[in-house]
C-alpha cells in the first residue's frame, strides 16, 4: 500500500507527464503551420507537409496513450465532467 508521500510523488509525475503531453502538441500545431506555409510557398503543387503532419499525429498519438491510456478517452469521469461543464454554461 502507498504512503500519502507516495501517492503525491506519483500525482507529481502523471501531471509533469500530462504537462510534457499539451507542449509536445502545442509545438507539434506550431510547427504544422509552419510546414504548411512553407510548403505553400516553395512548392504548392505537392502537399509533402502533409507527410510530416501525418507522421507527427502518430507520435502523438502514442504520447496520448502513453499518458492518459487508451480507457480515459471517453470514460465515465469524462462523461461526468462534460455533463457538469454543460450544465455549467446553461446556468443550471
Amino acid at each position: 500500500m502507498k504512503t500519502d508521500i507516495e501517492s503525491y510523488q506519483d500525482a507529481i509525475t502523471h501531471v509533469a507527464r500530462i504537462k510534457s503531453f499539451y507542449k509536445f502538441v502545442l509545438k507539434g500545431l506550431m510547427l504544422s503551420v509552419m510546414l504548411i506555409l512553407l510548403n505553400a510557398v516553395t512548392n504548392s503543387d505537392y502537399m509533402w507537409s502533409l507527410w510530416v503532419l501525418a507522421g507527427w499525429a502518430v507520435i502523438a498519438a502514442v504520447k496520448w496513450v502513453s499518458t492518459f491510456g487508451f480507457a480515459s478517452l471517453f470514460d465515465k469521469r469524462w462523461e461526468e465532467k462534460q455533463i457538469a461543464k454543460s450544465l455549467s454554461q446553461t446556468g443550471k
